[in-house]
């Protein structure tokens, strides 16, 4: 995929607000730019540095600024940059930072996107504890990460669908969706390993995608590590056919 840093018709900074609202950090803090995002555990997004917007900079003072709050925390500084923020990575990489995996961010408008192949997956309205607990148990995490990702559901103040797809009278896959301003962000996307490959994710990403449309949404996005062939490979069978930008996480090269 090409890596797109604009478009006459895509919101990317809207893209990026919903991204973000779609999983909230415990606790934010704004900074000349950029929002702090903290919540505890191993999850980067919500424990990292985000820009606001396309003036956000990666000046020396705003850095430090940014590395004691994290520091009273225990934490070492880590500044999530959206490719749109090329001259942030140059910044960031002059200071001694240095950046991780490329994560895309694919798009797609709505009325391109399949409709769901039959009624396997079912939707809810809420994280139910059979919801939960398959998705702890597809996506093993220490207790800490159990609490903060289950906290986490529960701070999803927009409107929000679970999706899961059973096999054999067990939970097998599971997605969620939140909508934000029109947009469907697609989230926790996940296949029990024993019976992947077997359509499971795309009925409950079809399923959840048919929500937001009859919600009034006109586009859907979500965010794969551009690596992960077999993922983008659904995600395009699905309308996903367009990366708008990537990002990258950047620590402090001694950290």
């Amino acid at each position: 995929m090409t890596e797109i840093h604009s478009s006459p018709s895509i919101d990317v900074w809207a893209i990026e607000a919903a991204c973000r609202h779609a999983w909230p950090a415990a606790s934010e803090k704004l900074l000349a730019g950029w929002i702090l995002r903290r919540s505890g555990g191993d999850t980067r997004r919500t424990n990292s540095m985000n820009p606001l917007g396309p003036n956000a900079s990666g000046a020396t003072d705003v850095l430090s600024k940014a590395a004691r709050f994290y520091a009273s925390y225990g934490q070492t500084l880590i500044v999530r940059v959206p490719g749109l923020l090329e001259d942030v990575s140059r910044q960031l990489e002059a200071q001694g930072f240095a950046g991780d995996t490329r994560t895309s961010t694919l798009h797609a408008e709505l009325s391109r996107t399949l409709a769901p192949r039959g009624s396997r997956a079912d939707l809810r309205r809420s994280a139910d504890a059979e919801w939960i607990a398959a998705k702890l148990r597809m996506t093993p995490m220490g207790d800490l990460q159990r609490r903060v990702y289950v906290a986490m559901l529960s701070q999803i103040q927009l409107p929000i669908c679970y999706a899961s797809v059973v096999v054999e009278g067990r939970i097998a896959s599971v997605a969620y969706a939140v909508l934000d301003q029109g947009i469907a962000v697609i989230e926790s996307v996940v296949t029990d390993p024993s019976v992947r490959r077997s359509g499971l994710a795309f009925d409950a990403i079809a399923a959840l995608l048919a929500w937001a449309r009859t919600e009034g949404c006109t586009q859907a996005c979500l965010q794969v590590v551009s690596d992960n062939a077999p993922a983008i490979a659904l995600y395009r069978k699905l309308g996903f056919g367009r990366e708008i930008y990537s990002y990258r996480y950047y620590r402090p090269a001694s950290a």
